[in-house]
């Protein structure tokens, strides 16, 4: 019974992980003032799908969901700086090989920013909360 639970958190918070992202890639671009242009929605789509891809491999793939009763909140930090590096490293990689033209750099640079940003609150919040709910069960 544990196992399941453990692993529908492990799944909620990879979704609520990839929602931040997501939110993120919208804020990036109302930022620079880059307003979708419907005939290049399928372009904005692809990068976003793309991003969301490279962001849920590479926090899955650094541990970012193992157990956070064991690790400490400078090592969880770590682990997302770690990972958007890795991220804005590929996914550079990956706009320079598209050649794509319709998304600009800074609104790729606020993407990376905003979301290791934004997913650094959520995890030390969360932590707090695990440990302020652990005083009373």
């Amino acid at each position: 019974m544990l196992k399941e639970y453990n692993a529908f958190f492990k799944r909620l918070m990879l979704f609520s992980d990839l929602c931040i992202v997501a939110g993120c890639f919208f804020l990036g671009g109302i930022l620079k003032n880059e307003y979708i242009d419907f005939s290049q929605t399928n372009a904005y789509f692809m990068v976003l799908l793309v991003l969301l891809t490279m962001w849920g491999v590479a926090l899955y793939y650094y541990g970012i969901y193992e157990s956070f009763r064991t690790r400490q909140i400078g090592d969880i930090l770590f682990t997302i700086l770690e990972t958007s590096l890795v991220v804005s490293s590929f996914f550079g990689g990956f706009v320079f090989l598209v050649e794509l033209e319709s998304i600009g750099r800074i609104h790729i640079f606020y993407t990376l920013v905003f979301a290791t940003v934004s997913l650094c609150i959520e995890k030390v919040l969360l932590i707090y909360l695990f440990n302020h709910l652990k005083q009373y069960i």
